[in-house]
Order: structure tokens, then C-alpha cells, then sequence
């Protein structure tokens, strides 16, 4: 960049801004890191071990690549259960609508009433849980999963009454 008082030279990448693995990997100067949740430099031709990178396709899913297994929590019927959502700690969802986060029962979008409880931490409370709300919940922002969950009624529980 030049100005009429010299020139001055920019970092193309300002990879500190994302916060999420979904807006980290379209940049083509930055690269997202599993190992420690964080977006980093991304320089072609060099040592960047593990950077995920998709800038060609935005609607890629590499970084489902971070949540590979959920959660398995078990539930006895009637009991309340609360999931967390890992959202990253520079986003607040209630400021800015763009990082709103959303939840969803096997693929469906939660509707959230009295027995599906969406908290002011983005967390999801199933109140009175029983074998309709089993199954995988998973907490999404941008289309990149924070949190995955698999919710399973403990017939052990049930058995000892």
C-alpha cells in the first residue's frame, strides 16, 4: 500500500480473526489447526503440518473432520438433560446473528418448546427425557459441528425400579 508519505507493506493474511474451522479454511492464506483449535498462516510449499484448507469448495465438510465420534450420554426416562455447546470463546452468538448456533436431532432442526430448551450458553436442555428424544443431537454454527451428542435411555436404570 503506498501513501503520499511512503510505502508501507500489509500482511495478506490475518488468520487471528477466525475463530471458526468454517471461515478458516476458505482463505487461501490461512490454514485451520486441529491439534490446537486454532487458524493459523497458511504458506504453500512449506512445513504446515495438519492446516485444513478448503478454499475452492465452500460448502466442504473437512472440518467435520474435528468431531469424529459423539458424545454417548446416557439418560433415565424422566430425567432432565443438559448438552453443551463448545462455542468458540471470541464468538458470542447473542451479539452477532451470523454466529447464531443451531441445534439438531438426527439431521433435524430442534424445535425448541418446553421440553427442548435452548439456554443464553447456546447449551440445549431436554427436560422429561424419554425414547422420542434419543438418538444423535449435534450443536452447529456455519455449518461446521461444535458438539455432538448421543443420547440413550439407561435400561439398567430401568430395570433396577
Amino acid at each position: 500500500m503506498s501513501t503520499d508519505n511512503g510505502v508501507y507493506q500489509m500482511s495478506v493474511h490475518q488468520c487471528e480473526r477466525y475463530s471458526l474451522c468454517a471461515d478458516c479454511v476458505q482463505d487461501p492464506y490461512c490454514g485451520y489447526d486441529r491439534a490446537t483449535m486454532s487458524c493459523k498462516s497458511y504458506k504453500p510449499f512449506s512445513r504446515t503440518d495438519n492446516l485444513l484448507q478448503s478454499v475452492m469448495n465452500a460448502e466442504s465438510q473437512v472440518c467435520e473432520l474435528e468431531i469424529l465420534n459423539a458424545q454417548q450420554m446416557k439418560a433415565v426416562p424422566g430425567q432432565t438433560v443438559y448438552l453443551r455447546c463448545d462455542v468458540p470463546t471470541k464468538l458470542n452468538p447473542l451479539d452477532d446473528a451470523r454466529y447464531a448456533v443451531s441445534w439438531y436431532h438426527q439431521g433435524e432442526p430442534v424445535k425448541y418448546d418446553d421440553d427442548r430448551l435452548l439456554t443464553v450458553d447456546s447449551g440445549l436442555v431436554l427436560v422429561n427425557v424419554d425414547g422420542v428424544q434419543t438418538g444423535e443431537y449435534k450443536c452447529m454454527m456455519r455449518q461446521q459441528t461444535l458438539s455432538k451428542y448421543e443420547i440413550v435411555i439407561d435400561s439398567g436404570e430401568l430395570s433396577s425400579r
